[in-house]
């Protein structure tokens, strides 16, 4: 029985701290279309870079990063600085619960 109630704990826990996300507006409730909708808590640590890393590639990014370079490469890229990037409403709600979804995970 412990086991199941371990996973209770960690789902629990796991939305106390989206709730706490949403609250501290690190994260915000947006309508996302259903074929644009993807399953964060599903994803594997490189399955979320990757997908992080995608939106960056997307906007120019400039990757200093070994993996980041083997993975997207520096063609094209014209920003240097993250902070920088011209993000979306929807690029920075995916960027957030992706983000969030690493830190949960523990990821890095």
């Amino acid at each position: 029985m412990t086991g199941a109630s371990d996973r209770i704990v960690s789902v629990r826990r796991a939305r106390a701290i989206a709730a706490r996300a949403v609250l501290l507006g690190l994260v915000t409730v947006a309508t996302v279309a259903p074929a644009m909708a993807q399953n964060y808590q599903a994803m594997s640590c490189t399955e979320l870079w990757r997908q992080r890393a995608s939106i960056m590639k997307r906007l120019g990014f400039c990757f200093t990063d070994a993996r980041g370079i083997a993975a997207f490469g520096n063609d094209g890229c014209k920003v240097q600085d993250p902070n920088t990037l011209a993000y979306t409403p929807q690029d920075r709600d995916r960027i957030a619960q992706i983000t969030l979804n690493e830190r949960m995970k523990l990821c890095r």
